[in-house]
Parts: structure tokens; sequence; C-alpha cells
């Protein structure tokens, strides 16, 4: 089990640092476009596109990091009326209900990857496959992750006071 919780640890880990490297030039390549737009006067053709692609990549990625470190988006109003008993029975409610989704999301998500794969992009000409394999990965981390958050949870080895 320890080897389990290390693995997922250094996965997590390295899902961070691949977020924070794509946010990073995502805000760079903004950047860019808008000096080269509004100050050279010419627009880049391929920046919008890759804009799209690194915050594609940002959701369907940062979402299990996010589920990890408890950061997502949630309901809390009424967790935080709730007895400690009651919310862990809560949250566990909301991870599988979620989990539910994103399974239910993941196999469209693979139809749409394949049907994607063999086309290119206009303007990078990159591969519509590598684009979009970021959404069946990220369900299922995400999905692992909601598993990982439940255990957590029920162990008592989950950051901040539930």
């Amino acid at each position: 089990m320890k080897k389990l919780e290390k693995f997922w640890s250094a996965l997590m880990k390295l899902t961070e640092r691949v977020v924070v490297f794509q946010l990073g030039a995502l805000c760079l390549v903004l950047l860019y476009q808008v000096i080269s737009r509004y100050v050279f006067n010419k627009p880049l053709i391929w920046s919008e596109e890759m804009a799209l692609y690194l915050l594609t990549w940002v959701t369907f990625i940062g979402l299990p990091y996010a589920i990890h470190r408890r950061a997502h988006v949630r309901m809390t109003s009424l967790e935080v009326f709730l007895p400690r008993n009651a919310r862990k029975w809560t949250l566990t409610l909301m991870d599988v209900v979620f989990g539910v989704a994103c399974a239910a999301a993941f196999m469209p998500s693979v139809e749409y990857f394949m049907t994607m794969t063999g086309s290119h992009s206009p303007g990078m000409r990159l591969n519509y496959g590598f684009v979009y394999v970021c959404m069946p990965a990220g369900f299922t981390l995400t999905i692992l992750s909601l598993v990982v958050d439940i255990g957590r949870l029920w162990t008592g080895d989950i950051p901040g006071d539930i």
C-alpha cells in the first residue's frame, strides 16, 4: 500500500509540474500574440490554436490534481454545517456522483479522440489525436483521483479539516 501511495504522490507531483508548465506556456503564447498583433501589427496564425490546446490540456489534466489537493470547485455551504461523520458521507457521495459523471463521459471522449485522430489542425498542422488524447486520459486520472480521495477521506489522510 505504501508503494501505491508513493506512486500516486509522484504522479500528482508530475501532474502539478505539467499543469504549471502548460499555464506558463499559455501565458507566454497569449502575451506573444498580443505583442505581435498590437505592437508589430502582424497577428500570428498559430497562437490562438495553441492557446486552445493548452487550455484543453490544463483543464483535463489539471482536474485530477485539483481533486487530489481538494481545490476543485464544489458546494461547501451545506458541508460546513454538518457534523464530521455526516461530512464524510456527503463528501463521499459528491465524489461518487462526480465519478459516475466522469465514467459516463469517458466513452464519448474516447470516440471523439478516435474520430479526431488523423485530422490535422489548420494553423499548426498538429494531429488532433495528440490534442484530444487529454480527454480520455484526464477522465481516467480523475476517476482514479476520486477513488484515492475517498480512500484518503475515510482513512483520515486528507489535508485540512473535514
